[in-house]
């Protein structure tokens, strides 16, 4: 009998905090839904065709912000597949070029919010935590063993992909921490460009977010962009300055390669429902 109290303050102690939310994701090109070996048309400065075949990425640090600027943490929950207690992985892809049919759309975790306080936006980072992102990923848990979404040449993680099929061939989008150096071993790899986007919008109220959605738009990654002419290394842009691709597409998502300060982005938007 004398245990029992410590046994009910380590229960206390060990019971997740704050209220359980999930925010959806679904992915779009230009007004259709994004579906995986669909093509698309339209898309670029020149009206071109798009067929889906892939579409991944990483979110981290999410917040909420209430009505009176305050932000709010959202801790998420660990589920050994799509996400861990920092990062989660959205995925879209299907078995478009040798992928899974399992998708993800959904980032799970608590908020500590007063009942009376009012949401008036989202923010969340693109990508993965610089503290993470220079791991071995084939010896990391879940998400981040995803191997086809590691950088060997940047020994980093590819925080968004985006890979579709022009018609002058397979185009891609990889974004990701650039002019890296040092040993990731050692723990002193460094990166001259993060390359994490803020993502920040706005939300019509407490009682529209979990009913609502985060839309990514893969037609606004190429609005800037001929999907047939190709100024650069590859078609697309893998996040390099010299690609002429890169500046658009990065853009898109409030980044700017020459080191300026950041426009507004284009490729996430809230829905409400």
């Amino acid at each position: 009998m004398r245990f029992a109290p410590l046994l009910l303050l380590t229960g206390c102690a060990l019971a997740p905090a704050g209220e359980p939310i999930a925010l959806a994701f679904r992915a779009v090109v230009g007004s259709e839904p994004y579906a995986c070996g669909r093509t698309y048309e339209g898309l670029g400065l020149d009206g071109g065709s798009y067929r889906a075949e892939d579409l991944r990425f990483y979110v981290h640090d999410l917040r909420v912000v209430t009505g009176e600027g305050e932000e709010v943490p959202i801790v998420l929950e660990s589920d050994g597949r799509w996400q861990d207690h920092d990062v989660a992985l959205l995925d879209f892809e299907t078995d478009c070029l040798g992928g899974t049919p399992e998708v993800n759309g959904v980032v799970r975790g608590r908020i500590e919010l007063p009942p009376e306080a009012e949401i008036a936006a989202l923010r969340f980072r693109l990508g993965v935590p610089p503290s993470r992102n220079h791991l071995a990923a084939a010896a990391q848990p879940p998400p981040l063993n995803v191997t086809g979404l590691f950088w060997g040449w940047q020994a980093g993680y590819q925080y968004l992909t985006a890979l579709g099929t022009t018609g002058a061939g397979l185009s891609v989008f990889m974004l990701g921490a650039t002019g890296c150096s040092g040993d990731a071993r050692m723990g002193t790899r460094r990166c001259a460009a993060e390359n994490r986007a803020e993502i920040e919008l706005p939300v019509p109220g407490r009682g529209a977010l979990e009913p609502g959605a985060v839309v990514a738009d893969v037609a606004a990654l190429y609005a800037g962009i001929d999907t047939v002419e190709d100024g650069g290394s590859v078609l697309g842009c893998e996040s390099l300055v010299s690609d002429p691709e890169c500046g658009p597409m990065f853009a898109a998502l409030g980044l700017d390669l020459a080191g300026a300060a950041p426009g507004p982005q284009s490729f996430f938007r809230f829905e409400a429902r």
